[in-house]
Protein backbone atom coordinates (compact mmCIF):
# COMPACT_ATOMS: atom_id res chain seq x y z
CA UNK A 1 0.00 0.00 0.00
CA UNK A 2 2.88 2.36 0.66
CA UNK A 3 3.99 1.99 -2.97
CA UNK A 4 0.55 3.34 -3.91
CA UNK A 5 1.06 6.42 -1.73
CA UNK A 6 -0.50 5.38 1.59
CA UNK A 7 0.77 7.50 4.49
CA UNK A 8 -0.79 5.27 7.11
CA UNK A 9 -1.76 1.60 7.19
CA UNK A 10 -3.96 0.27 9.98
CA UNK A 11 -3.69 -3.37 11.05
CA UNK A 12 -7.25 -4.12 12.11
CA UNK A 13 -6.10 -7.38 13.73
CA UNK A 14 -3.87 -5.54 16.23
CA UNK A 15 -6.34 -2.87 17.36
CA UNK A 16 -9.99 -2.52 16.38
CA UNK A 17 -10.30 0.12 13.67
CA UNK A 18 -12.63 2.46 15.60
CA UNK A 19 -10.03 2.67 18.39
CA UNK A 20 -7.08 2.99 15.99
CA UNK A 21 -8.45 6.01 14.17
CA UNK A 22 -10.82 7.60 16.68
CA UNK A 23 -11.69 11.14 15.60
CA UNK A 24 -9.55 11.09 12.45
CA UNK A 25 -10.66 11.65 8.84
CA UNK A 26 -8.78 10.52 5.74
CA UNK A 27 -8.45 11.53 2.08
CA UNK A 28 -8.93 7.91 1.06
CA UNK A 29 -10.03 4.76 2.83
CA UNK A 30 -9.22 1.44 1.17
CA UNK A 31 -10.80 -1.62 2.72
CA UNK A 32 -9.06 -4.88 1.85
CA UNK A 33 -10.93 -7.23 4.19
CA UNK A 34 -14.48 -8.59 4.09
CA UNK A 35 -16.90 -6.39 6.05
CA UNK A 36 -20.61 -6.34 6.76
CA UNK A 37 -22.73 -3.57 5.21
CA UNK A 38 -22.73 -1.84 8.61
CA UNK A 39 -18.93 -2.01 8.90
CA UNK A 40 -18.55 -0.72 5.35
CA UNK A 41 -20.87 2.20 6.11
CA UNK A 42 -18.79 3.02 9.21
CA UNK A 43 -15.65 3.13 7.04
CA UNK A 44 -17.28 5.70 4.77
CA UNK A 45 -17.67 7.97 7.82
CA UNK A 46 -13.85 8.07 8.04
CA UNK A 47 -13.53 9.75 4.64
CA UNK A 48 -12.85 13.50 4.70
CA UNK A 49 -14.93 15.85 2.56
CA UNK A 50 -13.80 15.45 -1.03
CA UNK A 51 -12.14 12.11 -0.29
CA UNK A 52 -12.92 8.67 -1.64
CA UNK A 53 -13.38 5.11 -0.44
CA UNK A 54 -12.78 1.75 -2.05
CA UNK A 55 -14.99 -0.08 -2.35
CA UNK A 56 -17.38 2.84 -2.78
CA UNK A 57 -20.12 3.38 -0.22
CA UNK A 58 -23.29 1.37 -0.70
CA UNK A 59 -26.03 3.02 -2.71
CA UNK A 60 -29.80 2.48 -2.46
CA UNK A 61 -30.99 -0.66 -4.24
CA UNK A 62 -33.10 1.47 -6.58
CA UNK A 63 -29.88 3.01 -7.91
CA UNK A 64 -27.68 -0.06 -7.94
CA UNK A 65 -27.37 -3.68 -8.94
CA UNK A 66 -26.32 -5.66 -5.89
CA UNK A 67 -24.08 -8.70 -6.02
CA UNK A 68 -25.68 -11.15 -3.59
CA UNK A 69 -22.59 -13.34 -3.28
CA UNK A 70 -20.07 -10.58 -2.59
CA UNK A 71 -22.24 -7.99 -0.82
CA UNK A 72 -20.92 -5.03 -2.85
CA UNK A 73 -23.10 -2.51 -4.61
CA UNK A 74 -22.29 -1.45 -8.13
CA UNK A 75 -23.56 1.71 -9.75
CA UNK A 76 -23.14 3.39 -13.07
CA UNK A 77 -21.50 6.80 -12.58
CA UNK A 78 -19.99 8.20 -15.77
CA UNK A 79 -18.42 11.24 -14.05
CA UNK A 80 -16.66 9.09 -11.44
CA UNK A 81 -15.46 6.67 -14.11
CA UNK A 82 -14.10 9.56 -16.21
CA UNK A 83 -12.27 10.91 -13.17
CA UNK A 84 -10.71 7.50 -12.51
CA UNK A 85 -9.61 7.19 -16.16
CA UNK A 86 -8.01 10.65 -15.97
CA UNK A 87 -6.16 9.71 -12.78
CA UNK A 88 -4.92 6.42 -14.26
CA UNK A 89 -3.78 8.15 -17.47
CA UNK A 90 -1.91 10.78 -15.42
CA UNK A 91 -0.19 8.09 -13.38
CA UNK A 92 -1.83 9.32 -10.16
CA UNK A 93 -3.80 6.11 -9.69
CA UNK A 94 -2.30 2.66 -10.12
CA UNK A 95 -4.40 -0.47 -10.32
CA UNK A 96 -2.81 -3.84 -9.64
CA UNK A 97 -4.48 -6.14 -12.16
CA UNK A 98 -3.33 -9.58 -11.07
CA UNK A 99 -5.54 -11.65 -13.36
CA UNK A 100 -7.72 -11.45 -16.45
CA UNK A 101 -10.30 -14.22 -16.57
CA UNK A 102 -13.32 -15.05 -18.71
CA UNK A 103 -16.70 -13.96 -17.37
CA UNK A 104 -17.66 -17.64 -17.24
CA UNK A 105 -15.20 -17.97 -14.30
CA UNK A 106 -17.19 -15.51 -12.16
CA UNK A 107 -18.25 -18.10 -9.57
CA UNK A 108 -14.66 -19.35 -9.19
CA UNK A 109 -13.42 -15.75 -8.82
CA UNK A 110 -15.98 -15.13 -6.04
CA UNK A 111 -14.89 -18.32 -4.29
CA UNK A 112 -11.22 -17.31 -4.52
CA UNK A 113 -12.06 -13.84 -3.16
CA UNK A 114 -13.98 -15.32 -0.23
CA UNK A 115 -10.99 -17.53 0.57
CA UNK A 116 -8.59 -14.56 0.41
CA UNK A 117 -6.73 -15.86 -2.63
CA UNK A 118 -7.00 -12.82 -4.92
CA UNK A 119 -3.93 -10.58 -4.90
CA UNK A 120 -4.75 -7.36 -6.71
CA UNK A 121 -7.75 -6.97 -8.97
CA UNK A 122 -9.26 -9.55 -11.30
CA UNK A 123 -10.69 -8.29 -14.57
CA UNK A 124 -13.50 -10.38 -16.02
CA UNK A 125 -13.75 -10.27 -19.80
CA UNK A 126 -16.64 -11.46 -21.99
Amino acid sequence: MRSYGADRIVDHTATPLPQSVAGERFDAVVNLVPTSPEETAALVDLVADGGSSAPPPPVPRAQAAACARCGYSIRSDAARLADLVTRVDAGDLKIDVAHRRPLADLAAVHDAAAAGRLPGKTVLVP
